[in-house]
């Protein structure tokens, strides 16, 4: 890698930290569309996810108490079965055409995100559960998708820590799993390990910078960034891929 490619990962891995200790989700939405122009896909979602994992290890330290477990275990066991699957398409599948379609359908739930359907929605397990499963699918494989799960989260009318917690809480289960799966199919390169070992620095600035954030945050402004990180992230994907088509 050049010099150039290592100082854009390095910006990208240090705002997507910032955005997962705020706001427990966004690492992928926020460093994916620039960490796409310098790294080829498989690098990217792997030293992504395997960064992110200690992230959320953190936070799910920090935010025990806030986990709200017995509606968020579900989704988490939801999202661990879709793993395997996950592993295979990184392995193995192309992923341009399912990246443009995850894009499309966030932007559809973060079109909906603002309108008041809590009360409808937010007892239903089985889309928690749905939603849950597919994330565990495509996130894992694609490095984009788990602001479906935050969505899902926002719906369930919780303060912003708890949707946090909770969201970190699911996050770190899915990249244990997905990242016991990169080791076991041999994604693990010195290329990549290497990479993985020079984000620590912004890692640890991004989690330091996402805390002060989080603590000068109303709740209402908590969920406006929510929002707008996964609207003006899923169109950057989305126009870098049909650009690149």
């Amino acid at each position: 890698m050049s010099m150039t490619q290592i100082v854009i990962a390095t910006l990208m891995l240090f705002l997507g930290s910032t955005a997962l200790s705020a706001t427990g989700f966004g690492i992928g939405m926020v460093a994916m569309p620039g960490l796409l122009f310098v790294l080829e896909p498989q690098t990217a979602v792997v030293v992504l996810n395997t960064v992110a994992l200690a992230i959320e290890a953190w936070i799910v330290i920090q935010a025990r108490k806030d986990i709200p477990y017995k509606d968020v275990l579900p989704v988490v066991a939801a999202g661990a079965l879709g793993v395997p699957i996950a592993v295979y398409i990184l392995t193995f599948t192309d992923p341009s055409v399912m990246r443009v379609g995850i894009s499309i359908l966030v932007l559809l739930f973060a079109a909906l995100a603002p309108v008041n359907f809590q009360r409808d929605f937010r007892y239903s397990r089985i889309a928690g559960v749905v939603t849950g499963f597919i994330v565990g699918i495509v996130l894992p494989a694609f490095g984009v998708g788990g602001p479906l799960v935050t969505l899902y989260l926002l719906t369930r009318n919780w303060d912003k820590r708890s949707v946090r917690a909770a969201m970190a809480f699911y996050l770190f289960v899915l990249d244990v799993f997905g990242v016991t799966g990169y080791a076991l199919a041999g994604l693990y390169t010195v290329e990549r390990l290497t990479l993985i070992a020079l984000m620590i620095v912004p890692m640890l600035a991004g989690l330091a910078l996402g805390a002060v954030l989080l603590r000068r945050m109303s709740e209402r402004v908590f969920r406006r960034v929510i929002v707008a990180i996964i609207i003006s992230s899923s169109i950057s994907v989305l126009v870098g891929e049909l650009t690149g088509l």
